[in-house]
């Protein structure tokens, strides 16, 4: 053995080389942030703003957000034949078939289901009025600090940088986003918040992991302003129900719901950072 001191380990160089960066959107694997409890899945502009791109749904989920459509009891398991194998001489039932009791059979796979609680994004106009496509964006660079949980992302929005920080609290169910853009000041970025579908109706289960935009009235959706940097949305879906409250700094913030589609809001700020 050698008698020289072991030095330590430095644990912060040791993360810190291996943070990832993406200077392309990956659409398969798209970065998250959270904490163990509650999540967020980002794109390459650090929120949700192009959800249609990805391969892979961009959501946001809880341990406490289940969800079970039509009420909690509509089915039991009794409510279910069983198909009988001989395993080991002796006939064990298994809830394999679905055939003549499609309904329940189904109902009971899918429930309870963890809920999809908001998709938040970014829209971006170009210069002349048109939104901003995924394509159109360059200079990428993402990068997820593993040490301290904070996701950077910087890119260009035709000739105009935009920089957001992502992050969410350890220890209780709050995202934080920081956007620093000229494209604020000259009213080319709203940020965009919609509520999906609780319900899950798709027999195959590829179906049943993304987001369900359709059944606008299997929930309802109230947002109630409670102050000029404040709002809150109400959520209530069959015997469920949850709110999210939003903050912002910033002067001249404009909230506004979305007409004709009932779920989802979006404001916008006079300024270079939010």
């Amino acid at each position: 053995m050698s008698g020289r001191k072991q030095e330590g380990i430095d644990r912060y160089a040791l993360v810190h080389r291996h943070h990832p960066t993406y200077r392309q959107a990956d659409l398969f694997a798209p970065f998250a942030v959270g904490n163990g409890e509650f999540a967020f899945t980002a794109d390459i502009t650090g929120l949700q703003s192009f959800p249609e791109n990805y391969d892979v749904p961009l959501g946001t989920q809880s341990q406490w957000g289940w969800h079970s459509s039509e009420g909690n009891n509509r089915y039991q398991r009794s409510d279910l034949r069983p198909q009988m194998y001989d395993t080991y001489g002796r006939e064990v039932g298994y809830y394999v078939d679905g055939k003549e009791q499609e309904q329940a059979f189904h109902w009971l796979r899918q429930n309870p289901h963890r809920l999809q609680l908001a998709q938040i994004g970014m829209r971006l106009l170009n210069s002349d009025g048109r939104m901003v496509s995924l394509g159109e964006l360059t200079q990428i660079e993402q990068t997820l600090d593993l040490w301290q949980g904070m996701l950077t992302s910087r890119f260009m929005a035709g000739d105009v940088p935009v920089t957001v920080q992502t992050c969410c609290h350890p220890s209780s169910d709050q995202l934080s986003f920081r956007i620093e853009s000229a494209l604020l000041t000259q009213g080319r970025l709203e940020i965009a918040i919609g509520f999906p579908s609780p319900t899950q109706d798709a027999e195959a289960w590829a179906d049943d992991v993304g987001l369900n935009w359709n059944r606008e009235e299997d929930h309802e959706s109230e947002l109630t302003q409670t102050g000029g940097t404040e709002a809150v949305f109400i959520r209530t879906m069959d015997e469920d129900g949850y709110k999210v409250a939003a903050s912002w700094s910033l002067r001249q913030h404009r909230t506004r719901r979305q007409a004709p589609v009932p779920h989802r809001s979006s404001g916008r700020n006079r300024g270079s950072g939010v």
